[in-house]
């Protein structure tokens, strides 16, 4: 028996800073084929838009790679996060169990992820030849980080007839709070 372990940790900080006017007195012929509309930046955006919000998150995880038998093997991790803005701790764990067979091998997987900022995208307008940018966004609660548990189970047989190979997954995804524009 093994083990393979790996420990790390990561300090970000985050400045979000936008800053739009969206006012053309004008808007002829010309500068339509050439200037996005001015409803193209969002379909949902104001004229004129502010936001500046910081915040800093500092994250530690841990992971450990043990051999149970000369063809199974289980990854066990664990990822904590401390939020600045908004003021909360995420817990994240992570399990892996390979078994490798003679032809192949079958995995089975669970992760549990947090999206702590969230994206407005541009409009999708079909009558634009542009495309603007993506704007990201701190949640104001807590409460409502988006969060994600992952399952997958996998096998893949690589000794089938005609030199063929399988590789399949199934998975589930329990998403909560997910924020969306669409």
């Amino acid at each position: 028996q093994y083990h393979h372990l790996l420990a790390g940790f990561e300090l970000k900080r985050l400045a979000l800073a936008y800053s739009w006017r969206i006012d053309w007195p004008s808007y002829n012929d010309l500068e339509e084929r050439v200037l996005p509309r001015p409803d193209a930046f969002y379909d949902y955006a104001t004229e004129e838009f502010e936001y500046a919000r910081n915040s800093g998150s500092f994250a530690g995880f841990v992971s450990d790679r043990l051999k149970l038998s000369e063809s199974t093997e289980l990854t066990l991790g664990y990822r904590i996060q401390s939020l600045e803005q908004p003021k909360v701790v995420l817990h994240s764990p992570y399990v892996d169990l390979t078994h490798t067979f003679t032809s192949g091998r079958a995995t089975l997987k669970f992760g549990k992820y947090y999206q702590s900022l969230y994206s407005l995208k541009e409009n999708k307008n079909a009558d634009n030849l542009s495309s603007t940018f993506t704007a990201l966004f701190l949640s104001e609660d807590g409460r409502k980080i988006g969060e994600s548990d992952h399952l997958a189970v996998g096998v893949q047989i690589d000794s089938l007839p005609w030199a063929l190979s399988l590789d399949a997954e199934s998975y589930y995804k329990g998403r909560r709070h997910l924020a969306t524009a669409y």
